[in-house]
């Protein structure tokens, strides 16, 4: 083997490499998100954490009846749909109960997710 295709070999490999460290760090960033937004939700009934939904690529728009007081359902659906995830993809963690908003002004449930992620990367 020459060291041109050695070269070309290493480089490939190297490639693979780096999209699979790509590919984890965004799981693992978008699983934290994901719990983090889902537990830092307050319950009343439970349909506030069900309503968090998990998306690639585009962001759902529709509302669940789930009640999941818990959030066990909301987060499994959630790394379900993490787990698939690609090199570049764009993960969307969203809520569209009407109050939403109201919420996230009293509690920053995604604002202090958000800074505790960032905190980690020293962003």
């Amino acid at each position: 083997m020459s060291s041109l295709d050695r070269f070309l070999l290493k480089l490939a490999n190297d490639a693979k490499n780096a999209e699979k460290l790509m590919s984890l760090t965004i799981r693992d960033v978008g699983l934290q998100a994901l719990r983090g937004v889902v537990l830092k939700t307050r319950v009343v009934t439970g349909r506030t954490r069900g309503n968090w939904q998990t998306s690639i690529g585009t962001p759902l728009t529709g509302t669940l009846e789930r009640l999941d007081p818990s959030g066990a359902q909301a987060i499994g659906q959630g790394s379900g749909v993490i787990k698939q995830v690609k090199p570049f993809d764009t993960i969307w963690l969203v809520n569209n109960v009407p109050w939403i908003q109201n919420l996230e002004d009293l509690d920053h449930m995604v604002d202090l997710t958000v800074q505790e992620i960032m905190g980690q990367f020293n962003l």
